[in-house]
C-alpha cells in the first residue's frame, strides 16, 4: 500500500530548515560532547541563523560556528 502526502512549497521550506538546523545541532553536539546542553542549543541555533544572514556564502559552517561560540562567550563571561 502507497501512502503519500502533499505539501505546500511552504510546508517542504519548513521541513527543509529543520533538517538543517538539527544536522547542524547533531554536528556541534557530537564534536563537543564536553559542552553543555544550553550551549550545544544556543551556539547550534545561532549559527544556523548566521549562516541564513550570509546568504552568499551559506556553506561556510566553521565561520557560523565560530561566530556562535564568540557571542555564547560573550554573554557568559560577564
Amino acid at each position: 500500500m502507497k501512502y503519500s502526502i502533499e505539501l505546500t512549497d511552504e510546508q517542504i521550506i519548513q521541513i527543509h530548515k529543520y533538517f538543517e538546523q538539527q544536522c547542524m545541532f547533531e554536528y556541534i553536539a557530537e564534536n563537543h560532547q564536553d559542552w553543555s546542553s544550553e550551549k550545544i542549543e544556543f551556539v547550534s541555533e545561532r549559527a544556523y541563523e548566521i549562516l541564513m544572514e550570509m546568504e552568499e556564502n551559506s556553506e561556510n559552517e566553521t565561520y557560523a560556528i565560530d561566530s556562535a561560540l564568540d557571542e555564547w562567550e560573550a554573554l557568559h563571561d560577564m
